[in-house]
């Protein structure tokens, strides 16, 4: 009985979502149901797609939507069922086969098309499956439904026992330092001791019970750090207090069935596991019941492939056929399942989507970031398959002087991976720590931090791929500003205007900062420990400026039409070399 159950399941997740080609299917969705196409996507479909066989477009389209139990699911937390209403609404995503026999992908938001990609038929068949809920209302595993429905007859006490016992029996073995985090988050005061007690219990009942508890077990151990985050930090929700029984069983459960049964799971290390395919979140979204959906979806296509690239390709590719970046959105991230239905998010919630998709069938995703970006404003996150696939670089060229990739236990630094790097060391009294800055959004904004010790602060792994400015600050001591160059070398820089040496610099209207807006004020600013200082400078008669000026200082040009990123000077047989930072 129990394979026959599973065979009816997989049939039925091979099924088609219940709006459908028409040509595949014994009919088109009934007309009341089915969505009505806004005028847009018409007009462009019969302008392009559709140009020579306007009349088969209607019974060529499959409208695919967030089905109504997950809404319901991802709406129970009352952020997300507001991010629903706010972004998940005046969108159209479907499939559409066209005339010259090729199925692409299309959103719409309103009448703006935001999306359009053309798939393979293995990408249609996981979309499918994607937006259809029979995963999703499933009953869980046998094992989970018997440990629910025979309650608690044992405590939280006697199910770790259980779950640590199969663990050794199956020789696997929890470090001391896991172990003590263990301890202490179920002692903690707010820990949902309950439905983790549910689900290690179910677990512990499970053929591979050893593997399935070690993980469960592991997992516990790092649920302190993982939350729900909010830009107001007071309303964030930690998971220990949050943890539903059955999202935490399948979470463990699907994890690692996909080692098991994925050809390259058993290859990945054990802490690319832990860290980069059990982890039940992307990063800091709601958590929601999203692994099962996600490998449910995936896993059907990939059950014989053996090259990881093309799995790699299969998740990557489907992911952004319904998402994609849009960066006015909120600073929360959006949950998993809510990503069907918003179809868009900044760089980290694509870096989230795209994670969880890899991970759901055992490939190790991990979100790799820079705070800030060293010659521009604002920052950036993406994703990694360490192991599985080479680094991809920061996204601008090397902009980065910092890179790190999240895990459970704090920041990778993996700088050195990307970008050549050079080390700063500064003179510093005291034993607390010396922080290190670059310029963004007008501000000196921190990349990271180093302890202080016998005299001296030290940053290792400084990316200088490009030129970049920098500032480090220790509590005590007045800023100092650093010029690190290309061939690795680091140079200090006077705090302050130079009151000798000093070479006239000017500006022309149009030059390599912008171009100088004649009727606008321009302001020339010196970097010094105190803050920003104004330049005597004198506007000519052709718009340009010019101010006097030293190879030793930080400056910036502040007005209409002008870049504002501080630079450096030179000058040599009276020629003026500007070097942005």
């Amino acid at each position: 009985m129990k394979q026959l159950a599973l065979l009816l399941l997989t049939m039925a997740l091979a099924a088609p979502a219940s709006t459908i080609l028409a040509d595949e299917t014994s009919g088109p969705e009934s007309a009341d149901r089915k969505p009505k196409l806004n005028g847009a996507a018409r007009e462009y479909l019969l302008q392009g797609h559709f140009k020579s066989a306007p009349q088969t477009l209607d019974g060529a389209l499959e409208f695919l939507e967030m089905p109504l139990a997950i809404r319901e699911h991802c709406a129970a937390e009352s952020w997300e069922k507001g991010q629903l209403e706010k972004f998940g609404v005046n969108r159209q995503f479907f499939l559409a086969r066209c005339p010259d026999g090729k199925t692409r992908a299309f959103h719409y938001r309103g009448d703006e098309r935001r999306n359009e990609r053309e798939l393979t038929p293995a990408q249609v068949r996981v979309l499918r499956r994607l937006y259809s809920e029979t995963a999703f209302t499933a009953p869980p595993p046998a094992e989970f439904t018997r440990a629910r429905e025979r309650g608690r007859l044992q405590g939280p006490a006697e199910v770790l026992l259980v779950a640590r016992a199969r663990c050794e029996a199956a020789g696997l073995k929890l470090d001391e330092t896991t172990l003590a985090r263990l301890d202490k988050n179920l002692k903690a005061e707010s820990t949902r001791l309950g439905e983790l007690a549910l689900a290690l219990s179910a677990l512990a009942e499970c053929d591979n019970a050893g593997e399935l508890c070690w993980a469960a077990l592991w997992t516990i151990s790092r649920m302190d750090t993982m939350s729900f985050a909010r830009e107001n930090r007071s309303l964030s929700k930690g998971d220990l207090t949050t943890v539903e029984a059955r999202a935490f069983f399948e979470n463990v459960y699907y994890a690692v069935k996909a080692r098991s049964e994925m050809s390259w799971g058993r290859s990945v290390s054990e802490r690319d596991f832990l860290h980069h395919v059990l982890s039940p979140r992307g990063t800091g979204e709601p958590a929601q019941r999203w692994r099962r959906q996600y490998y449910e979806a995936l896993a059907p296509e990939l059950k014989d492939v053996k090259d990881p690239a093309e799995a790699i390709k299969l998740a990557t590719d489907v992911v952004y056929s319904f998402f994609q970046y849009e960066g006015d959105t909120t600073w929360e991230d959006f949950g998993m399942l809510t990503a069907l239905a918003v179809h868009e998010g900044r760089c980290e919630d694509c870096s989230n989507v795209e994670n969880c998709m890899l991970r759901a069938v055992g490939l190790p995703a991990c979100q790799a970031f820079t705070p800030w970006w060293g010659n521009g404003d604002g920052n950036h996150a993406w994703t990694e398959i360490p192991g599985l696939r080479k680094v991809s670089g920061d996204g601008t060229g090397g902009g980065a002087v910092k890179i790190f990739i999240k895990t459970w236990d704090g920041l990778d630094d993996v700088t050195d991976q990307y970008v050549s790097v050079t080390r700063l060391e500064v003179a510093a009294t005291g034993d607390g720590q010396a922080s290190l800055n670059v310029f963004n959004h007008e501000q000196w904004r921190t990349l990271a931090r180093a302890p202080v010790a016998q005299g001296k602060a030290m940053f290792e792994k400084v990316g200088c791929r490009k030129p970049f400015a920098l500032v480090v600050k220790v509590e005590g001591m007045p800023d100092r500003a650093f010029a690190v160059e290309t061939d690795k070398s680091v140079r200090p820089l006077l705090s302050g205007q130079a009151p000798d040496g000093l070479f006239e610099a000017r500006f022309e209207k149009q030059c390599a900062l912008g171009e100088f807006r004649p009727d606008k004020s321009v302001k020339v600013l010196v970097w010094s420990a105190e803050g920003w200082q104004e330049v005597s400078a004198e506007r000519v008669s052709t718009g340009a400026i010019k101010f006097m000026a030293s190879k030793d200082c930080l400056y910036r040009l502040v007005g209409e039409g002008l870049r504002d990123r501080p630079f450096t000077l030179t000058e040599a047989e009276g020629t003026l070399s500007v070097t942005q930072r």
